[in-house]
């Protein structure tokens, strides 16, 4: 079962749905992860009808035509080493799945997302199978994005910032529901996490 597109199946009734994960490692022992969702403001109302709270423990925005979640967590990289990232996104959307993190030595740790967690389409009773081209035209237009940010990347499968501080790639979610990505799975980023000085405070990179 595809637990994503479980979750955007009824979304494609009015399909304006867009969501962003980032991981700033802000120094060598702690993270800053945000996730962000975008929804058509009819979706939303369509939900607030079960009088759940689409943004538990985060801050969302409503407006005529939209509404927008963002919640933010601020943890200790190590923790999320060992236990994970935990839940991260709207109700019954994780953006965090798939996610693992490694460490290697103090300054180095190693992102990777398992895309193919989003879209297993080897389960022949999978009841979407049926949805997967309807669901695709739907969301045409729209996408999942992850950001990795750091002191310095040293190496990653996904797009580089001129600066050399972010990695990205963007997911349209149409590929999610015909499983045919457009980027490399797993995305994995190798972030060096502060200034590395070898001696002395010298010879700095």
């Amino acid at each position: 079962m595809r637990p994503v597109l479980a979750v955007l199946a009824p979304l494609a009734l009015a399909a304006c749905f867009d969501a962003e994960m980032t991981l700033d490692f802000i120094d060598a022992e702690t993270v800053e992860i945000s996730a962000m969702t975008t929804m058509s403001r009819e979706l939303y109302d369509m939900g607030a009808m079960s009088g759940s709270d689409p943004c538990e423990g985060g801050e969302g925005k409503v407006t005529a035509s939209e509404y927008t979640c963002v919640q933010t967590s601020t943890g200790s990289i190590d923790e999320i080493v060992a236990t994970g990232t935990g839940p991260i996104g709207m109700e019954d959307f994780e953006l965090g799945e798939g996610l693992t993190l490694t460490r290697d030595g103090d300054n180095i740790v190693i992102v990777s997302f398992d895309l193919d967690a989003m879209t297993d389409t080897n389960d022949p009773d999978d009841p979407l199978a049926d949805l997967d081209d309807a669901m695709a035209a739907a969301f045409v237009g729209h996408s999942v994005i992850y950001r990795i940010r750091g002191y310095k990347i040293l190496s990653t499968t996904g797009d580089l910032s001129e600066d050399g501080t972010e990695a990205e790639i963007v997911i349209p979610i149409p590929s999610l529901a015909t499983g045919d990505l457009p980027v490399e799975s797993p995305f994995v980023t190798e972030v060096q996490l502060a200034k590395d000085c070898a001696f002395l405070g010298l010879f700095c990179d």
